[in-house]
């Protein structure tokens, strides 16, 4: 082993043996090796004293360099107790060739870096072991010293993940409690504007009926305005109302077996007096009959999607146009259309319009009816059938086409 002459070792050694030849012949070839911190022992006892004195010093040894055969303390009784004061200290055993069984036995026992036997058939010997045990074992302290950094790290990481976790959690209940009394405020305040709008809707009707044939027209005409104005504010009430309710479209199904040509029926029905103010017709085509048009679904969210679809495809379409509701087989799914020729949607925003209080003409701030909740609750309830909703538009003024689709038996 080549050393360079100018590096010097700071680490500090202690041999122990109980022949002075063997002591005196190893510490001078260290200290020629620039190993100059050595000191000796002359048995084990003389030994673990200097051992237990440097720890007292708080300047531990590196390295021992321990003969197994010696009085008053051998070898073995020397590793064992220094093994309970120190389990990283690096030990290098020197052994005759007679108790080279003895030394195997004690390298993994006691965590032995190497044997060395004597006499030294060369210096490079003693040299090379010695070096690569302290090499190993500052490698092994680096490696500690890192990890403990490492575990330092992560611990404060993990107490910030913590923090922040903590943090959202409070910040999600504070906005889970907001949002509940903003639905709170919403439901009373849909049911307080209900109840008078009610009123107004229920006596307009009853004095178009009742007004006496002078001024007839002018009357009725003033109260056709009020009862527009009063249906329109209902709608937009009961849009409100339905999307504070959205998050409890998430309960469970209520389903049973439908007649589809009756439930689209009644669909057609529950908005016949929107299609006969603009003089539109609505179409009812149940394509490719099978199981006698029956499927399992909950029928009562099933209208809601069609209201919703119909009354947007009416707002959208001009007087006298025509509206058609497809109803077809799609594997084991019905798939519904509902089409119409009015104004038509921008490719861009096929998606755009499922989202809450977007208007088609001018994004967010448009003037159209309704206050672009529909297709937003119509998307959820499709969701809850474990469906899936889109649209099909040519572009605008080539009119649209919503389309769901659900599993036939839910």
């Amino acid at each position: 082993m080549q050393e360079n002459i100018n590096s010097k070792y700071e680490e500090s050694i202690l041999i122990i043996d109980d022949q002075e030849d063997i002591r005196l012949m190893w510490q001078k070839i260290l200290k020629k090796n620039n190993y100059n911190n050595t000191n000796l022992a002359c048995d084990g006892k003389e030994g673990f004293d200097k051992f237990q004195q440097s720890l007292l010093n708080s300047k531990p040894y590196d390295l021992l360099l321990v003969d197994l055969k010696m009085p008053r303390m051998n070898g073995e009784e020397f590793i064992r107790n220094v093994r309970e004061h120190d389990e990283n200290i690096v030990i290098i055993i020197i052994t005759g060739h007679g108790e080279v069984a003895d030394a195997y036995e004690l390298l993994d026992k006691y965590q032995i870096s190497d044997f060395l036997y004597k006499p030294l058939k060369h210096p490079g010997e003693l040299l090379f072991s010695v070096r690569n045990a302290l090499e190993k074992s500052q490698l092994k302290k680096s490696l500690k010293k890192h990890n403990i950094i490492l575990e330092s790290k992560v611990y404060e990481r993990n107490v910030e993940l913590i923090k922040k976790n903590k943090e959202l959690l409070i910040a999600k209940e504070a906005a889970q409690k907001a949002n509940e009394a903003k639905n709170t405020f919403l439901r009373c305040l849909s049911h307080e504007l209900n109840t008078p709008l009610n009123a107004i809707i229920g006596f307009t009707d009853i004095l178009i009926n009742i007004v006496d044939n002078e001024q007839k027209d002018e009357i009725i005409s003033n109260l056709e305005t009020i009862m527009n104005n009063a249906r329109h504010l209902h709608t937009l009430i009961s849009e409100i109302l339905d999307f504070v309710n959205i998050d409890h479209f998430d309960v469970d199904l209520f389903v049973n077996s439908c007649n589809l040509q009756k439930l689209f029926t009644k669909c057609m029905n529950l908005v016949k007096d929107l299609a006969l103010r603009k003089k539109i017709n609505i179409v009812l085509n149940i394509v490719n009959n099978t199981d006698n048009d029956i499927a399992v679904l909950d029928e009562n969210k099933i209208k809601k999607i069609m209201i919703n679809l119909l009354t947007n495809a009416i707002i959208f379409s001009n007087e006298e146009d025509d509206i058609s509701i497809n109803v077809f087989k799609n594997n084991d799914n019905i798939e519904v259309k509902v089409c119409d020729n009015g104004t038509g949607i921008e490719e861009k925003n096929n998606q755009n319009v499922f989202i809450p209080f977007f208007q088609v003409n001018s994004g967010l701030t448009n003037k159209s009816p309704g206050v672009g909740l529909g297709l937003t609750i119509a998307k959820r309830l499709v969701e809850n059938h474990y469906g899936k909703i889109w649209v099909e538009s040519d572009g605008l003024y080539k009119g649209t086409n919503i389309c769901f689709m659900i599993p036939q038996h839910n």
